[in-house]
C-alpha cells in the first residue's frame, strides 16, 4: 500500500430486521449509498492525503459538489455546532427546517456515528465520532438528505440510523 493511503471497506446485503428492509428497501437506497460512498473517500482523502480540491460527485453542473473539510489535527480542530432552537417542548421551523420536538436520551448501536455541524453526510464534524453504547441527550429531529437526524443539546447533527431508540414522524396526522 502507498504510504499515507487508506482503505474504505463497505458492506450492504441482507438485512435481518424491520428496520434495515425500510433502509435498504427504498427505492432511492442505491443512489444515496453511492453518493455515501463517494463522499466518503473524499473525506478520506482530504483526511488522510491532505487533499484541498473541492470534490463533485456525478456528471454535469447539476451536481452539488462537495465541500472540502479541514484536517482535523486535534481534539479542539472540530467545527463549532449550530446551537438547536430553545427547547420549549414544540416543534420549531428555523430557515425553511422543521425541528420536531422529541426530547429524549438515545444510545448508538454502533462505534463511529458521525457528530457534524449540518444533517447532511457532507457536513464538517463538531466532535469525535460517537462511540457504540455511548448515550446523549436529543431535543429534536430534522430531516435530512439521507433520512433523519438528532439534534443534540449542544447543536450537533447526529443520523437516527443507528441508534435506539427512533423515532418515526408521520405529517398526515
Amino acid at each position: 500500500m502507498i504510504d499515507g493511503a487508506c482503505r474504505f471497506i463497505t458492506e450492504c446485503g441482507a438485512y435481518t430486521n424491520p428496520e434495515d428492509r425500510a433502509i435498504l428497501g427504498r427505492a432511492d437506497f442505491s443512489r444515496r449509498q453511492a453518493r455515501g460512498i463517494a463522499a466518503m473517500y473524499a473525506d478520506l482523502a482530504v483526511h488522510r492525503l491532505g487533499w484541498t480540491f473541492p470534490y463533485r460527485i456525478g456528471a454535469g453542473a447539476a451536481t452539488p459538489p462537495i465541500a472540502p473539510v479541514p484536517v482535523v489535527s486535534g481534539p479542539g480542530s472540530y467545527a463549532k455546532p449550530v446551537p438547536p432552537p430553545v427547547w420549549d417542548g414544540r416543534d420549531k421551523e428555523v430557515n425553511g427546517v422543521t425541528f420536531r420536538a422529541v426530547r429524549r436520551v438515545v444510545m448508538a448501536l454502533q462505534h463511529g456515528l458521525p457528530a457534524l455541524q449540518f444533517a447532511d453526510v457532507r457536513a464538517r464534524p463538531v466532535r469525535a465520532p460517537i462511540g457504540q453504547g455511548e448515550t446523549f441527550e436529543v431535543l429534536f429531529v430534522v430531516e435530512g438528505e439521507a433520512g433523519p437526524w438528532w439534534v443534540t443539546t449542544s447543536g450537533a447533527r447526529v443520523p437516527m440510523a443507528g441508534t435506539a431508540p427512533r423515532v418515526t414522524i408521520d405529517d398526515a396526522a
